[in-house]
């Protein structure tokens, strides 16, 4: 079974605080829904472009900065 990254249980939780749906938190990322569902699920990585995305959304949290990097360094490197 494969685990949810660190990073995708933190876009969700924004997402509930937000009030927005899967659709409504790829909007807000400018990218296709389909692209978190498949990350949720283990089926696809994350790209530069959506984790630079993610970045420029919410990169003003410490919190959300660190869970990018540590996607990149240790979830999938």
């Amino acid at each position: 079974m494969k685990l949810t990254s660190s990073l995708i249980r933190e876009l969700d939780r924004l997402a509930r605080d937000h009030g927005w749906s899967n659709t409504e938190l790829a909007r807000e990322l400018g990218v296709h829904r389909s692209i978190l569902v498949h990350a949720r699920g283990g089926r696809r990585r994350l790209t530069s472009d959506t984790l630079s995305q993610i970045a420029l959304r919410f990169g003003a949290s410490p919190g959300i900065r660190d869970l990018v990097w540590n996607y990149l360094a240790v979830e999938h490197p």
